[in-house]
């Protein structure tokens, strides 16, 4: 697990001290932790899950997506700041704006037609 917790921490930029601090765990702690000089309790390791979106199994077992959650968000996220900075973005802009005006019928709609181009 010292190794995952150390992959995690760097997949989110974080330092020790940082992650150990957002996840609620003493920072000398948490360093035990990923040093493999103590396991975390599972109350220790399902605040981290909790706070950072990991996957449990991922985490104690190392099988699956370390974040499964984060990957449609990192999706959007690269996909937003694209729009701000890629010259060639106008038709994504105007869509994304268009997007940000719809009330709840524009929002139907839209999703009605979403339907019928992904059969």
């Amino acid at each position: 697990m010292q190794t995952r917790l150390h992959q995690l921490r760097t997949a989110l930029h974080l330092t020790r001290e940082e992650f150990s601090t957002g996840a609620g765990i003493n920072p000398k702690t948490y360093t035990n932790y990923e040093c493999g000089r103590t396991r975390p309790s599972d109350a220790v390791i399902h605040s981290i899950c909790s706070r950072y979106s990991v996957s449990k199994e991922w985490l104690c077992t190392g099988r699956g997506e370390m974040l499964p959650h984060k990957v449609d968000e990192e999706k959007l996220t690269e996909w937003t700041k694209a729009l701000f900075t890629d010259e060639k973005a106008s038709f994504q802009q105007r869509f994304a704006l268009m997007m940000a005006d719809l009330d709840p019928d524009g929002w139907a709609v839209l999703a009605e037609i979403l339907d019928k181009l992904t059969v």
